[in-house]
C-alpha cells in the first residue's frame, strides 16, 4: 500500500475574524474606528474622570485646593505639591490614554482613505479624516501642556521598529499641533441631532487660538504673531453664546448637554447597557461633605475672589458663583 502527499497547505482565512485587512471596508467601520478614537477621552472607566484627569489638570492650577478625604491619596496629594515622581500612578493613566487616543486616530488616518469609492462618498471621507486630525492634535496638545517633551506620533504603528522614537522638541510639537487644528477646521459648523458632541470647526478653531496663545506665552520672540494668531482663530468660532438662569446650572447637571455655551464636550452618559459605563463621579468629587460630597477638590481663595468681583445685584453676588461653586 502505498500513500500520496504534497507539500502545499491548505490556508484559510476565518470570515468572522476582524483584521486590519478586512475592517476597513465602507463608511460604518470607518466611523467606528474613530468611535474607538473619541472613547479615549473618557480616559478609560466611570472613575477615570475624577480620579485620573481631574487630579493631573487640576491640582497643579492656581484655582484649586486639596479638600479633606483628597490627603487620603498619596498620588493626588503628590501632583497637588508638586513632588510627584514619573512613577505616579494618575501620569501613568493619564500619558496610556492619550496615546492611545492619538493610535486610535492614526489607524483612521490610514485606512479611511483606502476604502472603496462606491463605500464612502468623498464628502463623509474628509469629514472623519478632518475629525481624527482634531482628536491627533487634541490629544497631542494635552501632551505638551503636561510634559516638557513628548514623542510625536504622526503615522501608524505597523511594525516594532517604530516603537523607539526620540522625543520632539516643544517648537516641533505647537507646530504639529496647531496644523493638525488647521486641517480640522474643515469640519462642519453645526452637527445634526444624532451627532451631537463631535468635533466641529468651531471647536477647532476654539483649540487652535488656544494652541497660538499658550504658545505666544512660551516662545516671547514670536508673542505678537501668536497673539495675533489666536485673535484671528478665535474671531472664527461662530454661533456660541453664554447661557443663564436655569440653563447655567442645567450645564453642570446634564440637563442642558451641548447648549450653545459649550465648545467641545465629552459626552457622558448614565446609560449602562450591555455593561457599557460612560458616566463619571465628578459630582461626589467636587462636593463638599457637608451636601453629601466627598470633598476632594475645594475652590481656593484666588478663584473665590474673582468671583465675588462682579458687583452683586440685590444682594446676591453673580449666578455663576452659586451655580459653578
Amino acid at each position: 500500500m502505498t500513500f500520496g502527499s504534497c507539500d502545499d497547505f491548505l490556508t484559510v482565512s476565518s470570515p468572522d475574524e476582524l483584521t486590519t485587512g478586512n475592517f476597513w471596508r465602507n463608511q460604518k467601520d470607518a466611523e467606528a474606528g474613530l468611535a474607538s478614537a473619541y472613547a479615549q477621552l473618557y480616559h478609560g472607566d466611570d472613575w477615570a474622570t475624577s480620579e485620573v484627569r481631574w487630579p493631573v489638570e487640576a491640582f497643579r492650577t492656581d484655582l484649586y485646593t486639596l479638600g479633606y478625604d483628597a490627603i487620603g491619596y498619596q498620588t493626588w496629594t503628590d501632583i497637588y505639591k508638586f513632588s510627584y515622581t514619573n512613577g505616579n500612578t494618575q501620569f501613568s493613566y493619564y500619558y496610556k490614554d492619550l496615546y492611545r487616543g492619538i493610535n486610535f486616530a492614526n489607524q483612521v488616518l490610514e485606512y479611511t482613505p483606502q476604502i472603496p469609492a462606491e463605500a464612502i462618498s468623498d464628502t463623509k471621507r474628509n469629514e472623519i479624516l478632518a475629525e481624527a486630525h482634531f482628536l491627533r492634535g487634541y490629544y497631542h496638545l494635552m501632551l505638551i501642556l503636561n510634559w516638557k517633551e513628548i514623542i510625536l506620533r504622526d503615522t501608524y504603528i505597523s511594525d516594532a521598529a517604530q516603537l523607539n522614537q526620540p522625543l520632539s522638541d516643544r517648537v516641533s510639537c505647537w507646530n504639529f499641533v496647531i496644523e493638525e487644528l488647521k486641517q480640522a477646521t474643515a469640519l462642519p459648523a453645526e452637527r445634526p441631532n444624532q451627532e451631537l458632541g463631535r468635533a466641529t470647526s468651531g471647536a477647532a478653531y476654539a483649540y487652535l487660538g488656544f494652541a497660538y496663545l499658550t504658545r505666544a506665552y512660551e516662545e516671547s520672540a514670536q508673542e505678537t504673531q501668536f497673539l495675533q494668531d489666536a485673535l484671528d482663530a478665535l474671531n472664527k468660532v461662530k454661533g456660541y453664546e453664554l447661557v443663564s438662569g436655569k440653563k447655567l446650572v442645567q450645564m453642570f447637571n446634564g440637563k442642558n448637554k451641548n447648549c450653545p455655551e459649550s465648545i467641545f464636550e465629552v459626552q457622558y452618559s448614565n446609560n449602562t447597557d450591555n455593561g457599557a459605563g460612560y458616566y463619571n463621579h465628578i459630582h461626589n468629587f467636587i462636593g463638599c461633605k457637608e451636601l453629601g460630597g466627598w470633598d476632594e477638590i475645594l475652590p481656593n481663595d484666588i478663584l473665590m475672589a474673582e468671583f465675588k468681583k462682579e458687583r452683586r445685584d440685590n444682594g446676591l453676588y453673580d449666578q455663576r458663583l452659586y451655580n459653578t461653586i
